[in-house]
């Protein structure tokens, strides 16, 4: 909130006080007006933004969001749900750069984005808007710590894992000799596939997201870690 003061003639009487309230974006949300300075606000005007800023790539209105991450690790941002077609980019440069990632699609609806990116903490520029120049509405923003590995389990045992990302089926090669079993968790931690080691694994079920691969002995000791996009 900014608070405009007036004192048109300088003798420390105040004539009339301005309050005005921005949005995150700094837009200008609300005027409040005390004209006699009596403490009552006798005139309000509110206005309405879009937070519209001009990106090139974009066919639609485009919504900016300055986003805080608070600790590195890999976060996950879904617009799963909206109202319309929409396409979201993140960046650590600008608003409208795609630097980080670019997403149309992911959520299980099949066109909804979602999309996740290894970042320290700190600021970065989110963008969203919609896919065609028609397209606009609501949107629930999601963003999240992806559950799982740390960067210490990951850098376990190396296997290959291709294509990635999958659609339907994931090969996998040069897995180490004591490796029996196989395991897959999604971004909340859940165990969602559990099967004896094979050399391709379909995962064509699995809904469109983040996935962590695990490779485990006979004694269940997990041995190697790799993560999957799933289309």
């Amino acid at each position: 909130r900014i608070k405009e003061e007036y004192d048109y003639g300088g003798d420390g009487t105040l004539n009339h006080i301005n309050t005005y309230s921005y949005d995150a974006n700094g837009n200008r949300i609300k005027e409040e007006y005390d004209d006699d300075t009596d403490g009552t606000i006798d005139r309000i005007r509110s206005l309405t933004y879009e937070n519209l800023i001009k990106c090139d790539q974009f066919a639609g209105k485009a919504h900016k969001l300055k986003v805080e991450i608070p600790e590195s690790g890999r976060w996950v941002f879904k617009l799963c749900g909206t109202s319309f077609e929409s396409v979201m980019v993140l960046s650590d440069k600008a608003y409208c750069d795609d630097n980080l990632f670019y997403a149309i699609d992911g959520c299980d609806n099949g066109y909804d984005p979602q999309a996740w990116a290894d970042l320290d903490s700190g600021s970065y520029y989110f963008s969203i808007a919609g896919k065609h120049a028609k397209d606009e509405g609501d949107y629930r923003l999601e963003i999240y710590l992806e559950a799982g590995l740390g960067a210490a389990e990951l850098a376990k045992e190396p296997f290959m894992i291709y294509p990635n990302p999958v659609e339907n089926y994931l090969h996998l090669d040069r897995l180490p000799n004591e490796v029996t079993s196989v395991q897959v968790i999604n971004v909340l931690g859940e165990i969602v596939l559990n099967t004896t080691v094979k050399a391709q694994l379909e995962v064509s079920d699995l809904p469109s997201g983040s996935y962590i691969m695990l490779i485990q002995d006979n004694l269940g000791v997990t041995v190697g870690a790799q993560r999957f996009l799933k289309q």
